[in-house]
């Protein structure tokens, strides 16, 4: 969730870390904070609100550390905000996690006459090094002490008023930039790729210093870890001619939906003979990625293969039906989701195959798998899913038409129909989110794969607008939700030709409750108060169904006066459980 960089050379560490920061502020944006060292001593400085919207600092040191956050322990407040230091202020720390065990440290620190001064588990950390600096050890010495006391994940910076930088991390992401005699230490590349593409990814357990040198243990024992390049351009990682990001990735779609069905052909086929050969089928996924999860599902089974969409955090429910039979498709954009690490440790547990679906082939859930199929989107940085969202759909539909001997054509199709269907898009987005502003609810309607994909599009619209959106499966319409249409509530429907006939039955029955009915099929209905055209492309069509909505969900938010690249509340790469 929150975004830590830290930055050891000979630049003015504050401006790039703020910089830095400003990148990362898609994982969290409650408040921020640095600690830069200034002659002998430690500079802190701390605020709540977006960084972005912050004074920027002028601060003389080449050593820094700083954190944009998403509160989990403490409200938000410039108390809370990190950096947290030491009572004399010579230790300074930034956390990504949830330290468990923080009552009872806090606790047996408070006793030893230790003061807080926030709500946060993260306290416990510098007054825990400052403990042991006080019994005769070194700042490397108490540091590694402190992390043999902590349970829980994290990713740690810690900077001593001597200007040594101390990192770890444990079930949080945390890699290191290697540029000409800098280092950036960061939850994420995009934080430092305006400076180098040379990249460390630390693994669990991985902890090191850097004074003179870069030097790395993992558990207490020597590592070596070897730098390689991110093929990213960091125009990606840039608004350019763009308002928002949501909006460019949304137009990037263009470009990414043909590279993700553009995959190795080897590597498909050894996916496709995995799924083949393995009875039980079981997907897995959190928010958006449990969406395509679901509609791939529906794929596959359709195609006779037992196949089970599971959400992440639940993942303990299927675990009873797990065995060395099961394959298990993990779907998570950052490759650290913690739920979705989680069902791939269970799944491994029960001798189950893993194949992974990540956008970062270097991540946590890339080296538990056996199989990776890299999204290959670029960085994502708007907090909603939308060009992930799409190569995920674009991939797993492919496993399922390949799996099932069937013509992948049709997929080829839609990706070459992308430009047209976002250009017949933004002829109705603005004038439907004018006229859908003010509701207080939306509901969007699907039919069998276009169930999933009900549910996707409703996400998509109540993260970002905060209208109350809800995807129904068509059928279950009436057995209680009907309840809910009024006069003017907005109702989106999904049609196709497999299941026009009962979907067009569903619209006249909310139409004639006074909801308005928007249409994204390959036909008019005259259920339909307005309609969006797209191809008729059976299981590829949800590529280009989901399309017109994420272009209505950024026109609301816009409408409605809302940050469509930073929700309330709201962060990407969930890697707290």
């Amino acid at each position: 969730m929150c975004g830590i960089v830290g930055y050891f050379g000979p630049k003015n560490g504050a401006k790039i870390i703020q910089e830095g920061l400003a990148k990362l502020s898609y994982r969290g944006y409650d408040s921020w904070g640095i600690a830069a060292k200034t002659g002998e001593t430690l500079t802190i400085y701390k605020q709540t609100g977006d960084i972005e919207r912050g004074e920027k600092l002028e601060l003389p040191s080449t050593r820094v550390i700083g954190h944009t956050r998403w509160a989990t322990h403490g409200s938000v407040t410039v108390a809370n905000a990190h950096p947290h230091t030491n009572e004399s202020g010579t230790i300074a720390v930034v956390h990504n996690g949830i330290i468990e065990n923080y009552a009872l440290l806090r606790e047996a620190l408070i006793d030893e006459d230790y003061l807080f001064k926030s709500q946060t588990d993260t306290e416990v950390i510098p007054h825990l090094i400052d403990y042991y600096m006080k019994r005769g050890q070194t700042f490397a010495e108490s540091f590694s002490r402190t992390l043999s006391d902590l349970k829980g994940s994290y990713a740690i910076l810690a900077l001593h008023a001597d200007g040594t930088l101390a990192f770890a991390r444990k079930g949080s992401p945390l890699c290191i930039g290697i540029a000409d005699g800098e280092y950036f230490i960061s939850s994420d590349i995009p934080s430092f790729l305006a400076h180098t593409k040379n990249v460390i990814h630390l693994e669990d357990g991985d902890s090191g210093i850097l004074d003179t040198e870069l030097t790395i243990t993992n558990y207490g024992k020597p590592a070596h870890r070897i730098a390689t390049p991110v093929p990213w351009d960091i125009t990606i990682a840039r608004l350019g001619n763009h308002k928002h990001f949501m909006i460019k990735e949304i137009e990037e779609q263009q470009r990414t939906i043909p590279a993700a069905l553009n995959q190795e052909h080897a590597l498909i086929e050894q996916a496709v003979r995995l799924i083949k050969q393995t009875p039980n089928l079981v997907l897995a996924g959190c928010g958006t990625s449990y969406n395509t999860c679901a509609a791939a599902a529906a794929h596959f089974i359709a195609a006779g293969k037992h196949a089970t969409p599971v959400i992440g955090s639940e993942f303990d429910s299927a675990a009873p039906l797990l065995s060395e039979k099961t394959l298990l498709i993990a779907v998570s954009q950052s490759g650290e989701t913690a739920d979705v690490l989680d069902a791939v440790k269970t799944a491994r547990e029960k001798g189950a195959r893993v194949i992974a679906l990540t956008n970062v082939p270097s991540s946590s859930l890339a080296r538990a798998s056996d199989l990776v199929i890299p999204l290959g989107t670029g960085p994502e940085l708007c907090v909603l899913a939308t060009k992930t969202c799409t190569a995920q759909l674009a991939i797993l539909t492919l496993l399922a038409l390949k799996s099932a001997g069937k013509d992948t054509g049709t997929l080829t199709q839609a990706a070459a129909s992308v430009r047209a269907v976002l250009e017949e898009g933004k002829k109705h987005a603005k004038k439907l989110a004018e006229q859908f502003k003010d509701a207080t609810s939306l509901f969007v309607l699907g039919r069998g794969h276009l169930r999933a994909l009900a549910s996707e599009a409703a996400l998509k619209i109540k993260e970002v607008t905060y209208i109350h959106a809800e995807g129904i499966a068509a059928g279950e319409l009436k057995h209680g939700s009907i309840a809910l249409i009024e006069e003017g509530t907005p109702v989106i429907v999904f049609g196709n030709n497999e299941t026009r006939d009962l979907i067009t039955s569903n619209a006249m029955e909310v139409r004639a409750r006074g909801a308005i009915v928007l249409g994204i099929d390959s036909e008019r209905s005259p259920a339909y108060d307005y309609h969006i055209p797209i191809p008729e492309l059976g299981e590829a069509g949800q590529l280009l169904q989901i399309l017109p909505v994420q272009l209505l969900a950024y026109e609301l938010a816009l409408a409605r006066g809302c940050n469509p690249d930073k929700p309330r509340n709201l962060a990407k790469s969930v890697t707290v459980r």
